[in-house]
């Protein structure tokens, strides 16, 4: 079995556990999301054959979407703005071929997400949460990947093993240390 299989499986497996991790937090649906996605790309591989595997990912990126909106207050915009991507996307997986492009945006939203709750953090709390940190290069690696693809060439080997191997060492991360964990917060100034 290649190296880079193996390393997938145990990436699949390790990232189980910062869904248990974070049970009850604000990202716990954001890390099941991602918990699931890669067994049930397997499972639906091997066996199932019910959609294709590129499918599952972009319909995970939309959930990983949602997922950042959890516990914020929901306003009629924001519904309506939700709605139309959820119909845009419904097209894209039904219209499109390649998944590659709805990815990378969904993958970039999360980011942005991240980002401002990280500065949000900082600016209202006074607070810099490597917990923050450690989401915006996770995301940051997802949507280096999918660059990679767009710009027309296929992952070179060293390049994935790389990427797959620090996901795993995120997720490692995200096992130890939830966001509530003070050990990641350091303090720039007094809250405002």
């Amino acid at each position: 079995m290649p190296i880079y299989w193996i390393i997938g499986y145990i990436s699949a497996f390790v990232w189980i556990f910062p869904a248990i991790r974070q049970f009850k937090s604000n990202f716990f649906y954001y890390f099941l999301f991602i918990a699931l996605c890669d067994p049930f790309g397997l499972l639906n591989t091997y066996f199932l054959h019910i959609i294709d595997p590129n499918k599952v990912i972009t319909i995970v990126s939309l959930l990983l979407f949602y997922s950042t909106q959890y516990g914020e207050h929901k306003t009629s915009r924001r519904w309506i703005f939700n709605l139309l991507i959820a119909l845009i996307y419904l097209c894209v997986l039904l219209f499109l071929k390649s998944q590659n492009v709805p990815i990378a945006i969904l993958r970039t939203l999360v980011l942005f997400k991240f980002i401002q709750k990280a500065v949000i953090n900082v600016y209202g709390k006074g607070e810099l949460n490597f917990f923050y940190l450690a989401l915006i290069f996770y995301e940051l690696s997802i949507v280096f990947n999918f660059l990679v693809i767009l710009g027309g060439t296929e992952p070179d080997i060293i390049v994935f093993i790389s990427t797959l191997s620090f996901q795993i060492l995120v997720a490692l991360f995200f096992i130890i240390f939830r966001e509530d964990s003070p050990a990641l917060v350091f303090k720039i100034k007094p809250a405002k």
